[in-house]
């Protein structure tokens, strides 16, 4: 009830040296980003998986009409049965895909200090939406069929797991946070 009454828009001391410190503003963040190859490599990592199953999820029903699943059938009890190992799939994938979202967020804000989180986040997620349509876009292609998101969705996820195997990370957010800690 206290919170009610007494609310701070911020804390007396910043949390942490970083936390306090001025970012670099937004026009020349951005051309920082554009020209750091760390923060692509991230993006990418990011961005490929993440944006083709966010897309490949809104293709599902097409992809699966050849199988005699559609939509219609949803409701009924005996398609879950038939279908719950695709239920389990498409739910571990999301748990998985979805999960590892803020990591890579984090990841590249560590990454691009002292850039500015909202410039770092919103060139990520505007990566991620690009990647997104560029997908969508492919089915516009005149008798491309309908297995080929499967298999895109796939070859993209497998493309990825070199590029975070051959990622270093970089936390010079951190550094500057540990450098200047008291003793």
């Amino acid at each position: 009830m206290i919170t009610v009454f007494i609310y701070f828009n911020a804390p007396p001391t910043p949390p942490s040296e970083t936390a306090g410190m001025k970012r670099t503003d937004f026009k020349a963040g951005t051309k920082k980003l554009f020209k750091m190859l760390k923060f692509w490599h991230i993006a990418f990592m990011f961005a490929i998986p993440s944006g083709v199953y966010g897309s490949w999820g809104s293709v599902l029903d097409v992809n699966l009409k050849p199988f005699g699943i559609s939509q219609v059938r949803d409701g009924n009890q005996n398609a879950f049965k038939r279908c719950r190992v695709l239920y389990f799939t498409c739910i571990g994938g999301s748990i998985l895909v979805g999960g590892a979202m803020p990591l890579f967020f984090e990841l590249s804000c560590e990454t691009t200090y002292p850039i500015g989180e909202g410039v770092t986040t919103g060139l990520m997620t505007l990566a991620l939406n690009l990647t997104g349509s560029m997908f969508l876009l492919l089915s516009l292609i005149p008798n491309i069929g309908s297995i080929w998101p499967n298999w895109t969705l796939i070859g993209c996820i497998v493309i990825t797991v070199p590029m975070l195997i051959a990622f270093k990370a970089d936390y010079k957010r951190i550094d500057v946070d540990v450098d200047n800690k008291p003793d």
